[in-house]
């Protein structure tokens, strides 16, 4: 026992790096964002490099994207169901596209324990960039009569989590973490579709290579 613990100690003193594949959630608050999908827990994808300065301080860099879209009829009856639009006007509509894209700095602090095991708390600043399409064919960004709008926010999220990593004596191992917590971004002026406003529960959870 007391030689697994000297292993695992000394691994995580050497470890200065760690890089991981991320899926996150976030929420609209506000806004027109049901002309694109839905307003709670949009699925985002992405990854962080993290700087890991001891065993209880870490700096770290995370890029997530997303995308979505709908459909929009004119119609009088619209079944959101089966899609099937009735009425006059059924036949016509237009299509929308959202590509989200979200970029964090952020500092963590925690407690190590044996080595592998570390419950922490983390802030991070956030920009966002956000892309919408109205038209037939969103996802072309060059057609004739095409309506594009960008919109800009800024935040923050703050979090508790907690992070795993296998004890090994090579010079790299797996981690894995999760954290939940809340993020705050300002509102964002997105033309037709009104102001968006993304905040409400934060979740993200990583898989990478601590090295």
């Amino acid at each position: 026992m007391t030689t697994l613990l000297l292993l695992t100690s000394s691994f995580a003193l050497a470890a200065d790096y760690e890089i991981s594949a991320e899926v996150g959630r976030l929420d609209v608050a506000k806004g027109g964002y049901e002309l694109f999908g839905s307003e709670y827990g949009i699925a985002t994808m992405g990854a962080r490099l993290q700087y890991i300065k001891n065993q209880n301080l870490s700096f770290n860099v995370s890029y997530h994207r997303w995308v979505d879209g709908g459909r929009v009829q004119f119609g009088d009856y619209y079944y959101e169901d089966t899609g099937i639009s009735e009425g006059p006007g059924a036949d016509e509509g237009f299509s929308t596209g959202f590509w989200g894209n979200l970029l964090g700095l952020g500092v963590r602090g925690g407690v190590d324990l044996w080595g592998w095991l570390n419950p922490y708390g983390t802030v991070e600043l956030r920009g966002l960039r956000v892309t919408a399409r109205f038209d037939d064919d969103p996802s072309e960004d060059d057609n004739p009569n095409q309506i594009t709008l960008h919109g800009h926010s800024v935040g923050f999220a703050a979090a508790a989590g907690l992070s795993l990593r296998i004890p090994s004596t090579r010079s790299w191992t797996v981690s894995h973490y999760t954290e939940v917590g809340y993020e705050l971004m300002t509102p964002m002026s997105l033309g037709t579709s009104g102001a968006l406003a993304f905040r409400g529960l934060h979740i993200r959870s990583g898989l990478g290579v601590r090295f």
